[in-house]
């Protein structure tokens, strides 16, 4: 379900891209054993998707929450890889530059992610 949502958004069918990934989310949240990547990759997509629909303020939660699921389970340098430039372009969309630019600052050095960066997900059992 996760790659579902992700061709919606990539397709710009944003609201069924976010309707699917709230349902994604809910069916990680019933499923033991999960791959750990999976809910915050699906995450990372959601928030994108709510930037995309000016809804910032969920947005920035849900990137955030990503963010630290990410740091946690794989480390700081895969969390920032995966979700600061989301972040910084959240903050220049919102208008303040100078968070951006603390998200744009843990960009790895030879790496420059963007949306198009985002895997498609590693869809858990039950949920593609």
């Amino acid at each position: 379900m996760n790659n579902l949502a992700f061709a919606c958004a990539e397709l710009n069918r944003l609201t069924e891209a976010e309707e699917l990934y709230v349902e994604t989310l809910e069916r990680y949240d019933n499923i033991e054993n999960a791959n750990p990547r999976s809910r915050p990759v699906t995450l990372q997509g959601y928030g994108i998707v709510l930037r995309k629909l000016g809804e910032l303020d969920e947005a920035e939660a849900v990137l955030l929450e990503a963010h630290a699921t990410l740091a946690q389970h794989f480390g700081p340098a895969e969390s920032a890889r995966r979700v600061a430039s989301e972040l910084a372009e959240l903050y220049e969309q919102r208008g303040d530059p100078d968070q951006a630019a603390t998200w744009r600052a843990k960009l790895p050095k030879d790496s420059k992610p963007e949306s198009s960066d985002l895997p498609a997900g590693e869809p858990a059992e039950g949920t593609g």
